[in-house]
């Protein structure tokens, strides 16, 4: 009797529990955003590969990469520096080289380095900012890349800016990891140098992201330096011949600098610029003629300033974001990125100017992409803390964001 009684009550049905419809309804909103980033991230993909070969019309430096190619090939002797002076890029020109010895010529086959190279920078600053600051951040920075209309355009457009990004991850993400990481210095400084070099042989205006990387590897070996350890004289030597040979440099520019230093009406053409930089619009303007070219001149007026004052407010709220976590909570890592990025858009201001940013000149500026994106990426996941006031609106905003961002890529690019 007592094992039938037993065997009774085991068979019983538990007592239901009523479902939470507040837990519900946050199960649902997570799994909304994360479809919403995963449409997001493969339409991204797709705006890059969609006519890959006929929009926009192949550009000469495009062509002359093929034909260099080709020229190999059969044999015959090359150009090593492109049209304009800069040493032949090899992560360019190799990758070339090995797809004109299996495929035939097309212009597709043109663009499939600066193609595969922008989707590479993707899946390389997902894994390297997750490791450096986990995964809300490496999904926000990650989006970020995917969906600004420079990072589209010039995933399809073969020059060797094209693969600034790319390769201007490596040294960012590695110097910051030697800050994160000091039991790993040594490695992640080698490989911080190392992807610096690479850097300078995708494009030369990557020079500039160098003063990120210095101060990031200044502060990790600032132990060894205080200490003048063997080891910190290399460092400074290292840092000591990079002073001078910047001066050296710029030393036939001192006017200009001096000229720049002071003119408030240039440093707002500049932060102009930057802002149209991220906005797409001046990469809209070189490479498609951009919403003026179907809509007319007021259409386009009134679109760029709504892009203006839009950038404006969101540089606002990083900015924001940026100095109240910074003053809450000291972060090494953050302070030599903020601190890295200020000196290196100054030192760009100062050296090239509002000019090098201007249509036709925008991809000058690719290399203040990353860096910059990162700390965009930093202050919107501290504005989804609990702590502020606009934490649920923050998430929604930033899909509402990426998807606008891939229909003007659409409306002033694809439909141009």
């Amino acid at each position: 009797m007592a094992l039938l009684e037993f065997s009774t009550a085991s068979v019983e049905p538990a007592p239901t529990r009523r479902p939470n419809p507040g837990r519900l309804g946050t199960v649902w909103a997570r799994r909304a955003i994360v479809l919403n980033v995963l449409a997001i991230l493969a339409l991204s993909v797709v705006w890059r590969i969609r006519d890959l070969g006929n929009i926009p019309g192949i550009n000469g430096d495009e062509a002359w990469m093929g034909v260099q190619a080709q020229l190999l090939l059969k044999g015959e002797p090359i150009a090593w520096r492109t049209p304009t002076g800069n040493p032949l890029n090899p992560f360019s020109f190799l990758p070339q080289l090995l797809l004109h010895a299996i495929f035939s010529p097309s212009f597709t086959l043109l663009r499939v380095t600066a193609c595969v190279s922008g989707i590479l920078a993707l899946v390389a600053n997902f894994l390297l900012c997750r490791r450096l600051w986990g995964q809300p951040v490496a999904l926000v920075s990650t989006l970020a890349l995917a969906v600004l209309p420079i990072d589209i355009a010039y995933s399809r457009f073969a020059w060797d800016a094209s693969q600034s990004l790319l390769a201007t991850l490596i040294p960012l993400y590695a110097g910051l990891l030697a800050v994160a990481e000091p039991q790993f210095k040594v490695r992640w400084t080698c490989l911080a140098l190392a992807g610096m070099a690479a850097a300078l042989l995708v494009h030369p205006t990557n020079l500039f992201l160098f003063p990120i990387l210095l101060v990031s590897l200044l502060h990790a070996w600032r132990h060894s330096l205080r200490a003048f350890s063997p080891s910190s004289f290399l460092a400074i030597y290292l840092a000591a011949a990079l002073l001078i040979g910047g001066l050296v440099a710029g030393w036939p520019h001192v006017a200009r600098i001096a000229n720049r230093a002071g003119n408030t009406a240039e440093l707002a053409a500049f932060s102009l610029h930057v802002a149209r930089l991220f906005s797409g619009s001046t990469a809209f303007e070189f490479l498609s003629g951009g919403i003026a070219a179907t809509g007319g001149a007021h259409a386009a007026y009134i679109q760029q300033t709504a892009l203006d004052v839009l950038m404006g407010v969101l540089f606002a709220l990083v900015a924001w974001a940026a100095i109240r976590s910074h003053r809450r909570c000291a972060n090494p890592v953050q302070s030599s990125l903020l601190w890295g990025t200020g000196l290196a858009l100054l030192g760009f201001y100062l050296f090239a100017g509002s000019a090098a940013l201007a249509p036709h000149f925008e991809r000058y500026g690719i290399w203040m992409i990353a860096p910059v994106v990162l700390i965009a990426s930093r202050s919107a996941v501290w504005w989804m803390s609990p702590t502020t006031r606009f934490s649920r609106l923050t998430a929604p905003l930033l899909l509402l964001l990426g998807w606008s961002a891939l229909a003007l890529f659409h409306a002033d690019y694809f439909a141009v």
